[in-house]
């Protein structure tokens, strides 16, 4: 199963979430600094998984980006240099 990490639960992150989980064999986990966001996205779908990351955090981004097969990140552009940093190394050890 692929596994898709979205970062950030706001206004577009819906229908994207809701297009992934259209196809059988992705699952999508979505993350935001707010989880009543995230599991609102995620609702009671089997293949979502709402969770609360703060991007502060490098450690737990590093984790959380480790474990996808895909990010998107939805969040402020502040934000896009340290996805981007830890998507990079993560793909290294493919």
């Amino acid at each position: 199963m692929t596994t898709i990490l979205v970062l950030g639960a706001g206004f577009v992150a819906g229908p994207l979430v809701r297009y992934f989980l259209e196809i059988p064999d992705i699952s999508v986990r979505i993350a935001d600094v707010e989880l009543p966001k995230a599991r609102a996205l995620a609702g009671s779908h089997p293949r979502a998984r709402a969770f609360a990351l703060d991007l502060r955090s490098e450690e737990a981004v590093k984790r959380e980006i480790a474990g996808a097969n895909l990010v998107v990140s939805l969040v402020p552009y502040a934000f896009h240099p340290v996805v981007a940093r830890h998507c990079i190394a993560a793909a290294a050890t493919w």
